[in-house]
């Protein structure tokens, strides 16, 4: 049923039933008017709750984003210096075996001298080799 209708219907079962029935006989137009406008008023504060909460759910996703992307950078810069300092050792590590080497040290020398594994000092000549 159409609104208009209803808010009739309305309007005359409260006159027969004598509900505000001099106020609904002298403002009926009125009283109809400011029903409608009661019901859109209604709907529209519902619209606008809908909307914020719409609102607040992408800008919760949109936070949401930045901190995950911001978290990811920092989490790879550490695991990047990380990666990159570890990778630099092996590098001073690889040119200590190098110098040793060149001055006619044997493994077991080497690995004392640099306090590593003799098969760590392999793995790493075996590197150089390559």
């Amino acid at each position: 049923m159409p609104l208009e209708e209803a808010v009739d219907r309305a309007i005359r079962e409260c006159i027969r039933e004598d509900v505000l029935r001099e106020f609904l006989e002298n403002h009926r137009a009125e009283a109809k008017e400011m029903s409608i406008f009661e019901y859109d008023q209604e709907k529209h504060m519902r619209q606008e709750r809908e909307a914020a909460w719409e609102a607040g759910k992408t800008a919760g996703i949109e936070e949401g984003r930045r901190s995950g992307l911001e978290e990811g950078r920092r989490s790879g810069l550490e695991e990047g210096r990380q990666a990159g300092m570890k990778e630099g050792e092996e590098q001073i590590l690889t040119l200590q075996i190098q110098k040793k080497l060149a001055k006619g040290k044997g493994i077991a020398e080497i690995a004392a001298e640099l306090e590593e594994t003799e098969d760590r000092i392999r793995q790493i000549m075996k590197k150089i080799s390559n």
